[in-house]
């Protein structure tokens, strides 16, 4: 599956519907997993790196028994260092934290 999407909230939903479409005959906690870390990573791509609103690119690959999916945007880098584990509990800032811990 590749699919070029428009750099809009409104447009996730959608996204994660095709992205749960494609992993059909993939076991469900990978498909939760793989659902949820393109979320967390089309959310970053629209609210931090969509320069211009240029749409961000989705690429899903499945072989066999292995996903691998990617999404570029076309923003800067995101910060080399997201801390593990912080004290200070706020909304939002933990997307990149919680790819780590979803996907290797």
């Amino acid at each position: 599956m590749e699919v070029s999407v428009p750099a809009s909230p409104s447009r996730l939903a959608g996204l994660r519907q095709a992205v749960r479409a494609d992993l059909r005959g993939v076991s469900d906690e990978v498909t939760d997993d793989v659902v949820l870390a393109l979320n967390e990573a089309a959310t970053n791509a629209v609210l931090h790196g969509s320069s211009g609103g240029q749409p961000i690119q989705v690429v899903v690959h499945i072989n066999n028994d292995w996903v691998e999916a990617s999404v570029l945007d076309h923003g800067p880098q995101p910060p080399p260092d997201v801390p593990a584990e912080s004290d200070e509990l706020r909304a939002g800032g933990r997307g990149l934290w919680l790819l780590g811990r979803l996907v290797r």
